[in-house]
């Protein structure tokens, strides 16, 4: 009686633990790069004298191409201002299927029109919806024309979910 318990047990465990296994495994599963524009704008000054101190807040328009397919959405990032020519921050792609997160730092270079040259890198760090669990790396450059309010970036990299 007592083996047939532990058999039972067993077979249960099996039983359970194979698709939370298969579904752990699955998890993290698809691979794609991304090559995706910018166009950003400041919305909220939140401390200090941004880019020579402090942070603020930016809105995006995002387009391009992600996980080979054509890509339309919006992004929010906190930028913090740690010293000048130097930023680092926070960002949050939002897409139709789901968002995706990621930290970044890079520097800023004063250009002879008074706008600004741009460079980076980064890590996602998370996602949602169909990007559940995202991980990978960020770069991009950027420019800011001395007559603009709007910053574009080229962003490309790689991630998982």
């Amino acid at each position: 009686m007592r083996k047939r318990g532990i058999a039972a047990i067993a077979t249960l465990v099996v039983a359970v633990a194979t698709p939370l296994l298969a579904v752990a495994m699955a998890k993290n599963s698809h691979t794609c790069s991304f090559d995706l524009t910018a166009a950003s704008a400041v919305v909220k000054i939140n401390s200090g004298s941004p880019p020579a101190s402090g942070s603020n807040t930016s809105a995006a328009t995002v387009d391009g191409k992600l996980c080979g397919r054509p890509f339309h959405g919006a992004a929010r990032d906190l930028n913090s201002f740690p010293t000048l020519g130097r930023f680092n921050g926070q960002i949050v792609n939002f897409g139709p299927l789901g968002s995706i997160k990621a930290h970044f730092e890079g520097t800023a270079t004063a250009n002879p029109d008074h706008g600004d040259s741009l460079r980076g890198q980064g890590s996602i760090t998370g996602g949602t919806g169909a990007y559940q669990g995202a991980a990978g790396s960020v770069s991009f450059v950027g420019s800011k024309p001395g007559n603009s309010e709007v910053t574009t970036q080229q962003i490309t990299g790689e991630f998982h979910y």
